[in-house]
Formats: structure tokens, C-alpha cells, sequence
């Protein structure tokens, strides 16, 4: 019994080497380089009509973001949160929360932030909420591909319903802040 005991404990002590697994890389795990394509943006409005290409000046050439990603038996959820220009962490910057589904990072804390509309002599006219929401899909090459979509909630400016989905591309750059 004493010798049977033994040889139990030595496959159980594991004198053997592991091999950690090898990385995921639909993983999001890093700092990223996002890249906004504003001038193949589509614009769809309610009524039906869509643009593309048009207003390419509208947003942010890049942002940078740094996400961690974790994974269980049943999901990988990502977290991080966006970053200044400079690549360091902002005070109250937006935190950011995916969820791997179907092979595409699918953002589940979407934000909520307004919009201002103005007249034709740049006064203010209102204010509408809209729901701005980030995906991202893994490339072969470890690049990611995706969109960044707004989507207008609220009706204070005439343009409920309204869309933008502006393709973009992600990059790692460097190790997680």
C-alpha cells in the first residue's frame, strides 16, 4: 500500500515540466492603436437615405486603448479603458467592457454621452442622447478590424434613430497599462 501511495504522490507532485499553452490571439490583451476611416463612414438617417464617406473630418484620428482579457470555460470578457494621446491613463476616462461572442469582441458597457445640434448661425438648438458602441474582430495577422457605431436615442435635435458606423482598425502596441 505504502509503494502504491508513493507512486500516486509522484504523478500528482508534477517533477515534469509544463508547458504553459500558447497565446490566444483573438485575445485582447495589450495596449492598441485604434485607427478611425471616417471617410468610409456610412451615415444612415430614418428616413431611409444613407451617405457614405461624407463629414470624414468628424471624430478623433486615433485613440488608444488598453484592455486586459479573461476567460472562463463559458466566456472572455475584455476590460480596460481609453487613454490620452500620450498613451497614459486619463482621470475619469471611459472604462470599457467586451465580450467575445461568435469570434468578435462586442462591446457591453456601451456610452451614453450627448450630442449638440446647432442653427445655421452656430447657436444651440438642443441636445440628444445617443449610445456609441466599439467591435472589434481578430485578423489573422494579430490586427483587429471593426466599427465604431452612434446611434442617436433621443429626439431633441430632430435625428432619433439616426446611425454613423465608422470602420476602424486595432493594432497591440505595447503591453497592458
Amino acid at each position: 500500500i505504502a509503494a502504491a501511495a508513493g507512486v500516486v504522490v509522484w504523478f500528482l507532485g508534477g517533477d515534469e515540466p509544463t508547458v504553459e499553452p500558447a497565446a490566444r490571439p483573438d485575445l485582447l490583451n495589450g495596449v492598441y492603436r485604434v485607427q478611425y476611416h471616417w471617410d468610409q463612414a456610412t451615415y444612415r438617417e430614418v428616413e431611409g437615405s444613407t451617405n457614405w464617406g461624407a463629414g470624414a473630418a468628424d471624430g478623433p484620428a486615433e485613440d488608444w486603448l488598453t484592455l486586459t482579457s479573461a476567460c472562463t470555460d463559458s466566456e472572455c470578457i475584455a476590460t480596460g479603458e481609453v487613454l490620452g494621446q500620450d498613451r497614459a491613463r486619463l482621470p475619469g476616462a471611459r472604462m470599457l467592457k467586451f465580450q467575445l461572442i461568435n469570434g468578435s469582441w462586442q462591446d457591453i458597457a456601451p456610452a451614453r454621452v450627448t450630442s449638440t445640434c446647432t442653427y445655421g448661425d452656430g447657436s444651440v438648438a438642443g441636445q440628444s442622447w445617443t449610445t456609441v458602441t466599439l467591435g472589434f474582430t481578430p485578423r489573422p495577422d494579430g490586427t483587429f478590424t471593426g466599427e465604431l457605431t452612434t446611434v442617436v436615442d433621443t429626439d431633441e435635435c430632430g435625428d432619433q434613430g439616426n446611425t454613423v458606423v465608422t470602420p476602424l482598425t486595432a493594432g497591440r502596441v505595447g503591453e497592458a497599462l
